[in-house]
Protein backbone atom coordinates (compact mmCIF):
# COMPACT_ATOMS: atom_id res chain seq x y z
CA UNK A 1 0.00 0.00 0.00
CA UNK A 2 1.42 3.36 -1.04
CA UNK A 3 1.63 6.03 1.64
CA UNK A 4 0.06 9.41 0.84
CA UNK A 5 2.36 12.39 0.98
CA UNK A 6 0.63 15.55 2.06
CA UNK A 7 1.46 18.94 3.35
CA UNK A 8 0.23 20.04 6.74
CA UNK A 9 -3.52 19.83 7.18
CA UNK A 10 -5.86 19.84 10.12
CA UNK A 11 -7.42 16.77 11.61
CA UNK A 12 -10.27 18.89 13.05
CA UNK A 13 -11.80 22.35 12.79
CA UNK A 14 -13.60 24.50 15.33
CA UNK A 15 -17.32 25.13 15.00
CA UNK A 16 -18.91 27.61 17.38
CA UNK A 17 -22.12 26.00 18.59
CA UNK A 18 -23.93 29.20 19.57
CA UNK A 19 -23.27 30.87 16.21
CA UNK A 20 -24.13 27.72 14.26
CA UNK A 21 -27.38 27.11 16.12
CA UNK A 22 -28.56 30.68 16.69
CA UNK A 23 -26.51 32.87 14.36
CA UNK A 24 -26.81 34.20 10.84
CA UNK A 25 -25.86 30.86 9.26
CA UNK A 26 -29.13 29.33 10.44
CA UNK A 27 -31.18 32.40 9.52
CA UNK A 28 -29.82 33.16 6.05
CA UNK A 29 -28.94 29.76 4.58
CA UNK A 30 -31.15 26.86 3.55
CA UNK A 31 -30.49 23.39 4.97
CA UNK A 32 -28.70 22.44 1.75
CA UNK A 33 -26.57 25.60 1.77
CA UNK A 34 -25.60 25.03 5.41
CA UNK A 35 -24.50 21.54 4.47
CA UNK A 36 -22.36 22.95 1.65
CA UNK A 37 -20.92 25.60 4.02
CA UNK A 38 -19.83 23.04 6.60
CA UNK A 39 -18.39 20.80 3.88
CA UNK A 40 -16.38 23.74 2.52
CA UNK A 41 -15.03 24.44 6.02
CA UNK A 42 -13.97 20.80 6.27
CA UNK A 43 -12.28 20.98 2.87
CA UNK A 44 -10.48 24.18 3.87
CA UNK A 45 -9.23 22.46 7.02
CA UNK A 46 -8.07 19.41 5.06
CA UNK A 47 -6.30 21.51 2.44
CA UNK A 48 -2.53 21.84 2.17
CA UNK A 49 -3.08 25.61 2.09
CA UNK A 50 -4.63 26.72 5.39
CA UNK A 51 -8.17 28.03 4.82
CA UNK A 52 -8.01 27.75 1.00
CA UNK A 53 -9.87 25.08 -0.93
CA UNK A 54 -7.46 24.04 -3.65
CA UNK A 55 -5.82 20.97 -5.19
CA UNK A 56 -2.36 22.32 -4.38
CA UNK A 57 -0.79 25.75 -3.99
CA UNK A 58 -1.98 27.97 -6.84
CA UNK A 59 -4.18 25.24 -8.40
CA UNK A 60 -7.89 25.64 -7.57
CA UNK A 61 -10.35 22.79 -7.90
CA UNK A 62 -12.88 23.26 -10.71
CA UNK A 63 -16.40 23.75 -9.32
CA UNK A 64 -17.63 20.53 -10.92
CA UNK A 65 -14.85 18.61 -9.10
CA UNK A 66 -15.84 20.13 -5.74
CA UNK A 67 -19.48 19.19 -6.41
CA UNK A 68 -18.39 15.61 -7.19
CA UNK A 69 -16.27 15.45 -4.03
CA UNK A 70 -19.22 16.66 -1.93
CA UNK A 71 -21.75 14.49 -3.76
CA UNK A 72 -24.02 17.43 -4.60
CA UNK A 73 -25.43 18.88 -7.84
CA UNK A 74 -23.25 21.52 -9.50
CA UNK A 75 -26.23 23.89 -9.46
CA UNK A 76 -26.44 23.72 -5.64
CA UNK A 77 -22.72 24.40 -5.34
CA UNK A 78 -23.01 27.34 -7.76
CA UNK A 79 -25.91 29.00 -5.93
CA UNK A 80 -24.25 28.35 -2.55
CA UNK A 81 -20.92 29.84 -3.64
CA UNK A 82 -22.70 32.89 -5.03
CA UNK A 83 -24.57 33.42 -1.75
CA UNK A 84 -21.43 32.87 0.36
CA UNK A 85 -19.56 35.43 -1.74
CA UNK A 86 -22.39 37.97 -1.39
CA UNK A 87 -22.38 37.44 2.37
CA UNK A 88 -18.61 37.85 2.58
CA UNK A 89 -18.04 34.29 3.82
CA UNK A 90 -15.71 33.39 0.93
CA UNK A 91 -13.66 34.94 -1.83
CA UNK A 92 -12.39 33.22 -4.92
CA UNK A 93 -9.32 33.80 -7.07
CA UNK A 94 -6.75 31.88 -9.09
CA UNK A 95 -5.49 30.13 -5.96
CA UNK A 96 -8.84 28.66 -4.94
CA UNK A 97 -11.77 29.41 -2.64
CA UNK A 98 -10.66 31.36 0.44
CA UNK A 99 -12.68 31.12 3.64
CA UNK A 100 -12.96 34.70 4.93
CA UNK A 101 -11.62 35.22 8.48
CA UNK A 102 -10.26 31.65 8.57
CA UNK A 103 -7.35 32.73 10.78
CA UNK A 104 -9.70 34.46 13.23
CA UNK A 105 -11.96 31.45 13.78
CA UNK A 106 -9.35 28.70 13.51
CA UNK A 107 -6.40 30.57 15.05
CA UNK A 108 -5.66 28.43 18.09
CA UNK A 109 -5.39 25.17 16.18
CA UNK A 110 -2.01 23.57 16.67
CA UNK A 111 -1.38 20.25 14.98
CA UNK A 112 0.20 17.56 17.08
CA UNK A 113 3.85 17.68 16.15
CA UNK A 114 5.84 14.46 16.11
CA UNK A 115 9.50 14.22 17.00
CA UNK A 116 9.69 16.80 19.79
CA UNK A 117 12.52 16.23 22.19
CA UNK A 118 11.45 16.26 25.80
CA UNK A 119 11.30 19.81 27.08
CA UNK A 120 10.93 21.37 23.61
CA UNK A 121 7.83 23.42 23.02
CA UNK A 122 6.01 24.03 19.72
CA UNK A 123 5.62 27.64 18.65
CA UNK A 124 2.58 29.21 20.33
CA UNK A 125 -0.62 29.39 18.29
CA UNK A 126 -1.84 32.77 17.10
CA UNK A 127 -4.15 34.37 19.68
CA UNK A 128 -7.79 35.01 18.95
CA UNK A 129 -8.58 38.61 18.19
CA UNK A 130 -10.13 40.71 20.95
CA UNK A 131 -12.99 41.40 18.53
CA UNK A 132 -13.73 37.66 18.33
CA UNK A 133 -13.52 37.25 22.12
CA UNK A 134 -15.79 40.24 22.72
CA UNK A 135 -18.28 38.81 20.22
CA UNK A 136 -18.23 35.47 22.07
CA UNK A 137 -18.85 37.23 25.40
CA UNK A 138 -21.71 39.18 23.83
CA UNK A 139 -23.30 35.96 22.54
CA UNK A 140 -22.75 34.21 25.88
CA UNK A 141 -24.36 37.10 27.76
CA UNK A 142 -27.61 36.47 25.87
CA UNK A 143 -27.84 32.82 26.92
CA UNK A 144 -30.46 31.73 29.45
CA UNK A 145 -29.09 31.30 32.98
CA UNK A 146 -29.29 27.50 32.77
CA UNK A 147 -27.15 27.46 29.60
CA UNK A 148 -24.74 30.04 31.01
CA UNK A 149 -24.02 27.77 33.98
CA UNK A 150 -22.74 25.07 31.60
CA UNK A 151 -19.93 27.34 30.35
CA UNK A 152 -16.46 27.53 31.85
CA UNK A 153 -16.06 29.94 34.79
CA UNK A 154 -13.98 32.28 32.60
CA UNK A 155 -16.70 32.51 29.96
CA UNK A 156 -19.37 32.99 32.63
CA UNK A 157 -17.40 35.87 34.14
CA UNK A 158 -16.79 37.43 30.72
CA UNK A 159 -20.50 37.20 29.87
CA UNK A 160 -21.47 38.81 33.20
CA UNK A 161 -18.91 41.58 32.70
CA UNK A 162 -20.19 42.22 29.18
CA UNK A 163 -23.79 42.32 30.38
CA UNK A 164 -22.97 44.83 33.15
CA UNK A 165 -21.07 47.24 30.91
CA UNK A 166 -19.91 46.28 27.41
CA UNK A 167 -17.53 49.27 27.31
CA UNK A 168 -15.56 47.99 30.30
CA UNK A 169 -14.74 44.73 28.56
CA UNK A 170 -11.06 44.08 27.68
CA UNK A 171 -8.83 41.20 26.69
CA UNK A 172 -7.19 39.59 29.72
CA UNK A 173 -3.65 38.29 30.20
CA UNK A 174 -4.43 34.80 28.88
CA UNK A 175 -6.70 35.86 26.02
CA UNK A 176 -10.02 35.75 27.87
CA UNK A 177 -12.26 38.77 28.32
CA UNK A 178 -12.29 40.48 31.71
CA UNK A 179 -13.46 43.72 33.29
CA UNK A 180 -11.12 46.71 33.24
Amino acid sequence: MRKKTRGPSRTWIKLYTTECLRGSIRDTLTVEQRSVWYDLLLMAGDSREDGIICATKGVPYPHRRIAQMLGIPSSLLGTSLKKFTEQGRISEDGDGIHITKWQVYQATYQPRLKGFEEGEEPEPAEELSSERLARQAELDSKLPKRELQKLSPERQEAARAYKEDPDKFIKGKYGHMVRR
